[in-house]
């Protein structure tokens, strides 16, 4: 399959796997057929000027796809980034309406994530205030009826008490037996970690899915699997040389409240290379895993595809 460079690339699983990707200036789907992968219907938004790709999703058998783009706004003399969702409906993609994840958002939002809560469509973003000197703060929202409805408070990772120099985004969201689980990235300088919060009882509250190991940088994605929330984290170290890499899946053990590593490590090497790329996909009860290492007799890095076994 072949995609825009540099550009996002989606794989979903459930009844068989399928690709999102932009090509030709539009986003386009494929699922695979046998052994071959066909056009999932006609193209869907434009990227590229302005617009681009933020992600697909499954909720209650449909794929959604997320869109992000700056919208002028002539008569304020400004401009604000608008996320909105897309679902087919009679073989074309249009904006669930309305569209927008989170209008009242003064600054509009980013970085959307795609997940379900009970085959509900929800999103996780970034919702931007006026001044763009603050940090965002991440939020969620549901389509309930024909509307997108902020869901819970915001996630306020400082607990109500704003640290300056410190910096949030959305990195990961996945809902799991009624629950949402959004992962945040916070940053402070040039450090990064990975903290994972569920949404129970109208509160966000942090779990144990995530890194703040003070050692190394964490960044990471979730996903649910076989019923738990599931994670790929990805862990940077400063070495003398270069920057020591590992590749990781965890669950959360929703009993226990603790994170436990599945398998062995997708990569550790002691060097970076880029492009990095990662994923987990489960197609009936199999689970795959994606992950970018490096081949010591190329030296480069190759994609290699794991099944939990």
């Amino acid at each position: 399959l072949r995609s825009e460079r540099g550009g996002r690339v989606e794989l979903l699983g459930g009844r068989r796997p399928c690709v999102a990707a932009g090509r030709g200036g539009h986003v386009r789907l494929w699922c695979l057929r046998g052994d071959r992968w066909v056009s999932g219907g006609p193209a869907a938004f434009r990227v590229g000027d302005g617009a681009s790709f933020g992600g697909a999703f499954l909720a209650g058998g449909r794929i959604l796809l997320l869109r992000t783009r700056r919208v002028v706004n002539a008569l304020a003399s400004g401009s604000r980034l608008q996320a909105t969702a897309f679902g087919r409906i009679g073989g074309r993609w249009i904006a669930d309406s309305p569209g927008e994840l989170d209008p009242t958002a003064p600054g509009g939002t980013q970085r959307p994530f795609g997940l379900a809560i009970a085959s509900t469509p929800c999103a996780a973003y970034d919702a931007l205030p006026a001044d763009r000197r603050t940090s965002p703060l991440p939020r969620l929202s549901c389509l309930r009826g024909r509307r997108w409805r902020a869901v819970g408070p915001p996630l306020d990772p400082t607990g109500g008490a704003p640290v300056p120099g410190v910096a949030f985004g959305v990195d990961g969201a996945v809902g799991v037996g009624g629950t949402a689980y959004v992962g945040v990235d916070r940053f402070v300088g040039r450090a990064v970690d990975w903290r994972v919060h569920a949404l129970i009882g109208g509160r966000w509250r942090a779990t144990a899915l995530g890194g703040d190991d003070p050692e190394w940088n964490e960044q990471g994605t979730l996903f649910a699997v076989r019923g738990e929330p599931w994670a790929i984290r990805f862990d940077q170290r400063t070495t003398e040389r270069s920057l020591a890499t590992r590749v990781v899946v965890l669950r959360l053990d929703r009993r226990s409240g603790r994170a436990v590593q599945v398998g062995s490590a997708l990569r550790d090497a002691e060097r970076f290379t880029v492009p990095l790329s990662y994923g987990l996909a489960t197609v009936g009860r199999r689970v795959y895993a994606m992950a970018t290492v490096p081949n010591a007799r190329t030296g480069r890095d190759e994609a290699r595809a794991f099944v939990l076994r």
